[in-house]
């Protein structure tokens, strides 16, 4: 288990068990049965803060599987401006991109059967 503490929270908590302690020593001799208890109860409560302040975070690892098939796809421009006639002299580009979209296709591996 790791810490990682919120500073401000944890700051404000520990003053506050500071303070309720002091408060709780200072008054114990002259408190009632139930008003130790509701002491005993802030105090609590107070150290509950300081935990949480505190931020403990478990450090579970966890192995994901990884997928072995890629999807590929394969998007084309097949708007007015590949109908412009430079590609090659004065041929269209998309003649140009005609011989290079089989390579692309025929360097993946084949797909795997499951």
């Amino acid at each position: 288990m790791m810490l990682q503490p919120i500073w401000p929270v944890l700051a404000g908590a520990l003053l506050l068990l500071a303070a309720t302690a002091v408060w709780a020593w200072c008054q114990w001799s002259t408190m009632s049965r139930g008003d130790r208890a509701g002491a005993v109860v802030r105090l609590t409560l107070a150290a509950a803060v300081v935990v949480i302040g505190l931020r403990p975070v478990g450090t579970l690892q966890v192995s994901v599987p990884q997928e072995k098939r890629t999807d590929v796809v394969i998007v084309l421009d097949r708007t007015t401006s590949m109908g412009a006639q430079d590609w090659a002299g004065n041929r269209p580009r998309m003649e140009g991109r005609r011989p290079t979209s089989p390579r692309w296709c025929s360097s993946w591996p084949a797909p795997v059967s499951r």
